[in-house]
């Protein structure tokens, strides 16, 4: 009936906004902190994506998502922190350091794809569920896998509030995000601050990608339209604004299923182009931003 297929429609954009909160709540955390927007970003996504493929296809087929999630995460960790050792940090000690940074990482971006062409060739990938069985709730379905996204999206965004509020790390994440030349007067390590916000930055792109690898299809582009999705996100909800990146993920995320609902996929992107120029015109700071 109408009223259970519509149920569903957006419950099942709540689930996918669930896998946008993972991805957006990283690329916020970096811009908000270190004030460097990564445009290599969506080609992490992609990266944890293909790593989760070809561990599943190869080592871990049978026993594949636990111990995924337990490999690539820390994977995930380390390699931002090597981006923002390696690339950011000498970059911020330069002038024009945030137009050097876009471009930087505007280039690794584009290496990386380069390289999933290289590696994985131009045909689409598939990623097996995370879990195959269907939940009746009251004359509602809905599979097993999406259910585990919803709660690992509604639990990262839990541990992360505690870990901002509670954890000296995280505070001083804060304390920098506020003020970077007051966090410096007072002895808070902005290198190791920086680090560590890379690093979880991009171990939060690794669980988004995998879960959104599971959604999607994988192919060598496909790290842009995770971005593009991702910076609609942020802008709607507002650059650094963690309950407006929730909010817009999950507004969006209903949004998208809706349409393909109604219109088709192929009318997704347009929606979200549209989106974008009205938050542009109307509400350049978004639902939670800052003027």
């Amino acid at each position: 009936m109408l009223e259970h297929e519509l149920f569903e429609v957006l419950l099942g954009g709540v689930v996918i906004g669930s896998a946008y909160i993972i991805a957006v709540i990283g690329l916020s955390l970096i811009y908000g902190v270190s004030e460097v927007f990564n445009y290599a970003y969506g080609s992490l996504l992609m990266l944890a994506a293909y790593l989760a493929w070809l561990l599943s296809s190869t080592v871990f087929s049978g026993v594949y998502y636990p111990l995924v999630f337990i490999i690539i995460p820390p994977i995930m960790f380390g390699l931002g922190v090597i981006i923002e050792r390696g690339i950011c940090r000498p970059l911020r000690r330069q002038p024009n350091w945030m137009i050097t940074s876009v471009i930087a990482t505007l280039g690794l971006g584009l290496m990386m794809n380069s390289l999933f062409l290289v590696f994985f060739g131009p045909y689409a990938k598939v990623l097996p569920s995370l879990r195959k069985g269907i939940i009746h709730l009251g004359g509602f379905t809905l599979a097993e896998d999406r259910l585990i996204i919803l709660l690992t999206g509604i639990a990262i965004v839990v541990i992360l509030a505690l870990f901002l509020s509670k954890t000296r790390l995280g505070m001083s994440m804060r304390a920098v995000a506020q003020d970077i030349v007051g966090a410096r007067i007072v002895g808070i390590p902005l290198d190791r601050v920086f680090g560590y916000t890379f690093g979880v930055s991009t171990a939060l792109a690794g669980i988004s990608g995998i879960f959104i690898g599971s959604i999607y299809t994988l192919s060598p582009e496909g790290g842009w339209l995770l971005f593009i999705r991702a910076f609609v996100i942020l802008a709607l909800g507002g650059v650094g604004s963690l309950r407006g990146a929730v909010c817009a993920a999950l507004i969006l995320g209903i949004m998208e299923n809706v349409v393909s609902w109604q219109l088709g996929s192929l009318w997704v992107f347009p929606f979200w182009f549209v989106v974008f120029l009205v938050i542009l015109t109307l509400r350049p700071r978004g639902l939670f931003g800052i003027r």
